[in-house]
This record gives C-alpha cells, structure tokens and sequence, in this order.
C-alpha cells in the first residue's frame, strides 16, 4: 500500500515533465494499476480518486503530445491503424489516441468541474466520462465523421489543421466540411472568394467522399498561396465561370472588426464605410446566385458586432445582409466563437456598459431558384 500512496504522490510531477506520449502513457498505465488495487480493497477512496484524476491527466497529456508529435498523422478515426503510430507512443488502440486527442481538447475548466461533480458523487473520474464530455460540448453525433454536425449550432473546439494556413479570421476547415456533406457531392465545382489562408480548397481536395473529391476555384484580394488566384471582388467583380458552380462559400471581413489586418485597400471589406459594406456584400451574394448551377447555393459566413445591451446596439450584420439577398434562404446556422476571444478586460467592461460580448457568427445559405 505504501508504495502505490508514494507513486500517487508523485505522479503530479512526473506528468507535467512528461514530454513524449509514450512517457505520458507509462504514468497513465501504473496510475490505472493502483486506482483499479485501491478501488477493489473498497479503501482509501480519495487516494483512488486522486490516482484516477491524474490518470485523466496523464491521458490528456499523452493525447496533446500526440498531437504535437505527429500533426501530419494524429490521431483521427479516417486514418490506418499501421500509419500512426499509435502503438509507438503506448496507446492502446486508435480509438484510445483519438480519444487522448480529444481530452486534450478540451477546456482545463470544464475538465475541474466534471472532477468535482465526479468527487461530490462519490465516484471516480474516468477517461469515457471525460470523452462524452467532449462529445456533448461538440455536439458529436457519429463517431465515424466526428466533425459533422446534425442541428443547426455548429461549435468546433479548435481548427483542423490538415486544412488551411494560419490567416487573421481563420475560421475552423470543419465548416466547409459541413457544408460540402450536406450541399454538394463529389465532382462538383466550388468556388471560395475570400479564400484566405485556403481552408477550402484542403477540404475540397482532401481523399474522402463525404466532404472532398470536389474541384474548388479560390479567390482573394492578397493571396497567400500559389494555389489563391489574385481577385479584388469588390473592384473586379466576380468572375465569369465556364463551369456553373454548386456552392459559393463567401468568408470576407466581418466590416471593421479587424481593420488593418488584411490589408489597406481602399476596395477592401473591412475597410469600407458601413453602407458600402452592406451595398458590397449584397452584389457579390446576387452575383454568385445567377452564377450557380440549379439548386446551387450561397454560403457566407459572417459575425456582428457587440451588440444588445439596453442602451447601446451593434451592427447585426447577417440581418442587414439578409434583407439585400434575392434568394431562398435555407439555413441560418449558429457558429459560436471560442470564449478565449475576449480578455478580463473585455468582460469587465462590457458589464461596465451592460451591453453583451458577441460569442458567435451567423452562416447563412441560400438556393439558386431551379427555374431562375
């Protein structure tokens, strides 16, 4: 018994100096050993409860580890089992990696919550308990395509990163994922005006039917990469396109949120004046639905600014944008932000002004009319 108390004790410290996942696993391995010995004596509960929580711990660490390690191969459910490697690092199996993976994912706060409810109950922490943790707060309904939501609040922890460079606004590969599932099928032709860091075209071109096999045109006012042709939409216009596209996915500049981050054209979004903006985005949609093939569809996503304190109201820019659109809205679907957005300060002073933190964005589809 004395020499499980000590390893407990100590395993606080050999899990935050791990740093390959297979040290990480070899921690996970004995803390599951003497949680399981103590638990069955039926004593020293809260030595067993502590040994099961750093076993949490330790497979947290071990998943983002992983990830680190291998990012052109981590752990996912799409991937050969010979090809991760998961053996290497200790894992038991790939579903064991992907579910490391995915603890590591999650937020430190609503891991320590989940362990106090677990301690007020009397029961001991588990790595399942955690993992349908993650799956709740990732709306996960299919294990076999984790990054497809079924209800119409779509919230992705953090960005794929076999999709897109890094970019100001990069937004998560799993929308476009989404997207393609439900509108498009392979074969079909999708193009991206504000392509950015070229999530699209990743998604698009990636080797799995459900969301890739799709030929993709990508556009921005200042590319960065050779695969993002140079287009200024607003003082250009869109192009003409000899293939009728399925889907336009439209990401510009949420107006004035990040002025200066994505260059000083007078043309670009997000440095116009509001009315421009509105006038802008309204005939780039237009444009794009008289383009699309029959029953093709527009997709933009966009987020407003603070807004909805008593006194004082945002720009509800998915409102304005709606009212200037001739097309079949579809879907208004909720993208939430991450709540690392904001900063302390944030909060303390929009409670200062009662008025409320924006934490999401709108992604707004419309159909091209058959018959138009």
């Amino acid at each position: 018994m004395t020499n499980q108390l000590a390893e407990v004790s100590k395993a606080q410290q050999a899990i935050e100096l791990a740093k390959t996942p297979g040290e990480a696993n070899e921690i996970r391995a004995r803390l599951k050993a003497i949680q399981k010995y103590l638990a069955k004596r039926g004593e020293q509960f809260e030595t067993a409860f502590e040994a099961a929580k750093l076993e949490c711990e330790a497979a947290t660490k071990a998943g983002q580890l992983w990830k680190i390690a291998s990012p052109g191969e981590r752990a996912r459910t799409d991937l050969a089992e010979g090809s991760a490697r998961w053996s290497d690092a200790g894992f038991a199996d790939t579903k064991d990696a992907v579910i490391c993976v995915r603890l590591g994912e999650l937020d430190p706060q609503d891991i320590a919550m989940y362990v106090e409810d677990m301690l007020d109950k009397r029961r001991y922490p588990t790595e399942n308990g955690l993992h349908s943790l993650w799956k709740q707060l990732n709306f996960v309904e299919d294990e076999d395509r984790p990054w497809l939501r079924v209800y119409n609040i779509w919230n992705f922890a953090k960005c794929d990163d076999r999709f897109g460079i890094s970019h100001p606004g990069m937004i998560p590969g799993q929308i476009m994922q989404n997207l393609n599932w439900y509108f498009t099928a392979p074969g079909d032709l999708i193009v991206d005006l504000f392509a950015g860091g070229g999530s699209t075209i990743d998604v698009c071109e990636y080797d799995n039917p459900d969301f890739g096999q799709r030929k993709v045109l990508a556009y921005d006012i200042d590319p960065k990469r050779p695969d993002i042709a140079q287009r200024d939409i607003v003082a250009e216009g869109i192009p003409d396109w000899k293939e009728r596209p399925k889907m336009a996915f439209l990401d510009p500049p949420y107006w004035g949120q990040m002025r200066g981050s994505y260059g000083g054209q007078d043309t670009n979004l997000a440095n116009l004046p509001l009315p421009k903006f509105y006038d802008a985005i309204h005939s780039i949609v237009n444009g794009c639905l008289a383009q699309l093939a029959p029953r093709g569809v527009v997709a933009l996503i966009v987020g407003g600014a603070e807004f909805l304190g008593e006194r004082s109201r945002g720009n509800d820019h998915a409102l304005e944008i709606v009212r200037g659109v001739n097309g079949n809205l579809l879907q208004r679907i909720i993208v939430p932000y991450s709540t690392e957005n904001y900063q302390a300060h944030d909060v303390v002073r929009t409670k200062a002004k009662k008025t409320m933190l924006n934490l999401y964005r709108d992604l707004l589809v419309w159909e091209r009319s058959p018959d138009a």
